[in-house]
């Protein structure tokens, strides 16, 4: 599973990351309000839709990182004297 096995090891992920409920859930395609009940441990999630959520949230970490990468090089500007 990526390394993410529990709900509180993804919810300490999604935020060191910086990725809002509903933007993991919409990559991962489910309602928030279905990660809402993950969340008060209403219910568990099957073993293909964790998956897609550790999925998600390692595309949209990645997505970031490749964001922060091309951002910090920056181009040469010609100075005039």
């Amino acid at each position: 599973m990526l390394g993410i096995e529990t709900i509180e090891e993804l919810l300490e992920k999604s935020k060191s990351v910086g990725v809002s409920d509903k933007e993991l859930c919409e990559e991962a395609g489910i309602a928030v309000t279905t990660y809402g009940r993950w969340k008060r441990k209403e219910f568990q999630p099957n073993m293909g839709t964790w998956r897609r959520v550790s999925n998600a949230l390692h595309a949209i970490e990645a997505r970031k990182q490749g964001q922060i990468n091309s951002n910090s090089s920056c181009p040469q500007h010609d100075v005039e004297e």
